[in-house]
């Protein structure tokens, strides 16, 4: 009695190849996988050879250049003081506008209108335009300027009544503290 039952045609079993040839493509398969890892870590290996040379060239650059810039003067210490001396002197000497702006918007009385606030080149003197209902007007913002920490020496350039109005110009010194 047969172990095995074939319910397959007879015709169907002799197609199958035998399997000695199913071996055959197996070792194929294993050695041409062989030959691309080895293949491939050839590539590495030549590639690190390559980097390898580069990474010596650079070295060789850099020590060129740290030789180079040893050899390059360092500038003087005391060069660089009277520089930042003078630009000290300048920031103390610029105007705090910010303060400037708040302390006028302070003092200028509700019947009056500045139309311009001009500074000289120097930052010495600031010149005030504007209109004003009455003399009274101007009068009260000069006093009000005066008494200012800010303002010195307030002069009037110009004063000039109109229809409805009266124009002024103005100049005061500007105080250092």
């Amino acid at each position: 009695m047969k172990e095995t039952l074939n319910l397959l045609p007879g015709e169907i079993s002799a197609i199958q190849a035998p399997a000695k040839g199913r071996l055959y493509y197996v070792i194929i398969g294993i050695f041409i996988y062989l030959i691309v890892i080895l293949s491939l870590w050839l590539l590495n290996v030549r590639e690190f050879k390559n980097i390898q040379t580069e990474i010596q060239i650079l070295n060789q650059k850099k020590s060129e250049l740290q030789a180079r810039i040893a050899a390059v003067p360092k500038p003087a210490a005391d060069v660089a003081v009277p520089v930042e001396k003078e630009i000290l002197s300048k920031l103390e000497r610029t105007p705090q506008w910010s303060k400037i702006i708040s302390e006028i918007s302070l003092i200028v009385p509700e019947d009056l209108r500045l139309s311009s606030i001009e500074a000289s080149q120097e930052n010495e003197h600031i010149g005030f335009k504007g209109y004003a209902l009455t003399q009274m007007g101007i009068a009260s913002f000069i006093a009000s300027l005066e008494k200012s920490n800010l303002f010195k020496n307030v002069e009037i350039v110009y004063s000039q009544k109109g229809e409805k109005e009266m124009s002024f110009e103005l100049k005061a010194k500007l105080k250092w503290t």
